[in-house]
C-alpha cells in the first residue's frame, strides 16, 4: 500500500491511466444498470468519455444557474409560509432540504424534468408505477451497500429493507428507460432542431443517436448507466456540501456577513428574476459564494480517498526534509500488484499547501494576491487529470447560485441548545458524516431567519 498526498505524485498517478488504473470491485455501487464512464477503463473508458462529454457545455451552465435560481425561489416561498419561532425563526432539517434542492435543480437542468419545490414534497407513484422517482432514487441511493452486499437468494426472504431497496432499483430502471424513451422520441419529432438544446441528457442521447466514423455509441444498458450515475453525483455530492456549508455558515457569523455583504453588492434591488442575464452579469461577480462553496469542499470532499491498482512496475517521484530542513527529492520504488492510494483528505488537511489554519474555515485561502496563489494542485474534490469530473462545472455554479440566494434572503442560526456550546459540541452535532456512496451529512436541524432588508 502507498499512501499518496503529495501533489506531484498524485499529478503523476492521475495523468498515467495505464500504469495505474482503477480497481473494478470499488465500482460494484454505481453498476447495477451496467458500466459507465466512472467504472471503464482502457478504450472502454475513452469511448464513454467522448459519448458523454457532449452533454455539457456553455447552454447548460446558463440552464444550470437558472434552474437553481428557480428552485431555491420555490423553497423561500415554502420557507416563509413555515411555523415561526419567538425570533421569526423557521427551523429546517438542512440535508433533507438540500437532497430535495439538488435533486430538483439536477431533474430540470438535467434531464427536462420541471417539478416544483412544493409538488414535490410528497410525490404519489405515477399510472402504472409503485414508486414515484424521487423516492425511488433516494431509497436506491440511501440503500446502495446493502444492494452491494446482499445475496440475491436474500430478497426473497420476509425483510422488508430488503424488498423495499428491489422495488426502488427496479422502479428507478422503469423511469430512467422512459426517460430516455421520451427524450428520444423528442428529438425525433423536432427533426433534429432539439439536438442543440441545453439540458444535458438531450444532449447525451442526441450524441448517441448519430454514428460517427470511428467513434462507437453507447448501448442502452450503457446509456443507462450513465443516467443513473449523473443523477446520482449530481445530487448527492452537492447536497451534501451545501448541507456543510449551512451548517458551516451557522457557526461562523463572521463569514456569513462576508457572504450577505457580496449578495446585496450584487443584487442591491432584490434577487434577479431572469435566469439567463442573471448568469451573463452576476456569477463571475459571485466569487466569496464560490470561495465558500470551495473551502466547504477542501473540508469535506465527496470522496475521502480513491485507490488505484499498479499494473507494472514504476517508481513515484517524493520529498523529504533534512536535518538541516533543506527538501531532498528522491524516487519511491513501487511495484507491480501494489494499491495507490490517493489520499484526498489527507492532502486537503496538509498545512505545506494550506498554510498553519489548515483546519479553521477560511474562504479567503481561495482568493490570489500579489504574494500568494492558492494551490490549484492540491484541490481535489473533483479529482485531477484526464479523469476529473466532468459535472465540476454544474456542481461549482449551483452551490455558488444557492448560496449567494440564501444569504441575500437570511440568516442561517445555530439552533438554541448550541448557541451557548463549545466548538467542539458544534462540530460533533452539525458536522458529522457518515460514509455512504460519498461522504454525506447527518441530518442537521438549523433556522432561517428573514433578513430586515431582504427585498
Amino acid at each position: 500500500m502507498f499512501w499518496v498526498c503529495d501533489t506531484v505524485a498524485l499529478k503523476q498517478i492521475a495523468n498515467d491511466r495505464h500504469t495505474f488504473p482503477k480497481r473494478p470491485e470499488t465500482y460494484q455501487a454505481i453498476m447495477f444498470y451496467g458500466p459507465n464512464v466512472v467504472s471503464a477503463e482502457g478504450q472502454d473508458w475513452r469511448r464513454h468519455r467522448d459519448a458523454t462529454k457532449a452533454a455539457f457545455g456553455e447552454s447548460n451552465n446558463q440552464l444550470v444557474w437558472a434552474e437553481s435560481m428557480r428552485t431555491v425561489k420555490e423553497w423561500f416561498e415554502a420557507l416563509d409560509s413555515g411555523k415561526k419561532d419567538m425570533q421569526g425563526a423557521v427551523t429546517q432539517e438542512v440535508h433533507g432540504v438540500m437532497t430535495r434542492l439538488a435533486l430538483l435543480i439536477i431533474s430540470a437542468a438535467g434531464f427536462g424534468r420541471h417539478v416544483s419545490f412544493m409538488a414535490d414534497e410528497h410525490p404519489s407513484p405515477p399510472p402504472g408505477y409503485k414508486m414515484a422517482f424521487r423516492p425511488a432514487l433516494l431509497t436506491a441511493v440511501h440503500n446502495m451497500a446493502l444492494k452491494v452486499l446482499a445475496p440475491r437468494w436474500a430478497y426473497s426472504l420476509p425483510i422488508e429493507v430488503l424488498k423495499n431497496t428491489d422495488l426502488a432499483y427496479s422502479e428507478l430502471k422503469r423511469h430512467l428507460e422512459e426517460m430516455i424513451s421520451r427524450t428520444r422520441a423528442q428529438l425525433m419529432g423536432d427533426s433534429g432542431q432539439g439536438r442543440g438544446q441545453a439540458d444535458l441528457f438531450k444532449r447525451l442521447i442526441s450524441a448517441n443517436e448519430v454514428e460517427e466514423e470511428g467513434k462507437a455509441k453507447l448501448n442502452d444498458s450503457e446509456l443507462l448507466s450513465n443516467t443513473y450515475t449523473f443523477l446520482l453525483a449530481g445530487h448527492e455530492t452537492t447536497a451534501n456540501a451545501l448541507s456543510f456549508a449551512c451548517a458551516l455558515l451557522a457557526m461562523h457569523p463572521e463569514v456569513q456577513r462576508k457572504l450577505q455583504a457580496e449578495a446585496d453588492t450584487v443584487w442591491p434591488d432584490g434577487l434577479p428574476v431572469d435566469g439567463a442575464e442573471s448568469y451573463r452579469e452576476d456569477v463571475n461577480s459571485l466569487k466569496y459564494a464560490e470561495a465558500v462553496f470551495r473551502e466547504t469542499t477542501r473540508l469535506f470532499p465527496a470522496e475521502t480517498r480513491l485507490s488505484k491498482m499498479v499494473s507494472q512496475d514504476t517508481r513515484l517521484k517524493a520529498r523529504k526534509w533534512g536535518k538541516n530542513g533543506k527538501e531532498e527529492h528522491y524516487e519511491v520504488v513501487v511495484p507491480q500488484g501494489s494499491t495507490a492510494w490517493l489520499d484526498i483528505w489527507a492532502t486537503h488537511m496538509s498545512p505545506e499547501y494550506w498554510g498553519p489554519d489548515v483546519n479553521e474555515f477560511k474562504p479567503e485561502r481561495f482568493f490570489d494576491t500579489d504574494t500568494y496563489k492558492w494551490p490549484r494542485d492540491a484541490y481535489l474534490p473533483f479529482m485531477i487529470g484526464p479523469r476529473s469530473c466532468m459535472g465540476q462545472r454544474f456542481a461549482e455554479l449551483e452551490g455558488r447560485c444557492v448560496l449567494a440566494h440564501i444569504a441575500s434572503q437570511y440568516d442561517i442560526l445555530l439552533p438554541p441548545e448550541l448557541e451557548n456550546a463549545s466548538e467542539e459540541e458544534k462540530n460533533k452535532k452539525l458536522l458529522s458524516w457518515d460514509i455512504r456512496v460519498a461522504l454525506t451529512a447527518k441530518d442537521v436541524t438549523l433556522r432561517f431567519v428573514k433578513r430586515a432588508n431582504a427585498v
